[in-house]
């Protein structure tokens, strides 16, 4: 899906308005957990695509 001015990657995959999708797919929960453990802050991707630093914790452990 092409992306239109000022979207960036990080809006991919999110709903409509700007909110993050109801369910997210293993591919792009393993991507999510990959920055963190990458030296990416666990904050800053967290607040990027809005879900709870616990909830990345937890699907890092899966």
């Amino acid at each position: 899906m092409p992306r239109e001015a000022g979207e960036s990657e990080a809006s991919e995959g999110r709903g409509g308005d700007g909110s993050p999708p109801e369910r997210w797919s293993a591919q792009r929960e393993t991507e999510l957990v990959q920055r963190f453990m990458r030296g990416e802050n666990l904050g800053a991707v967290s607040r990027e695509v809005q879900v709870s630093p616990p909830k990345l914790e937890e699907w890092r452990r899966e």
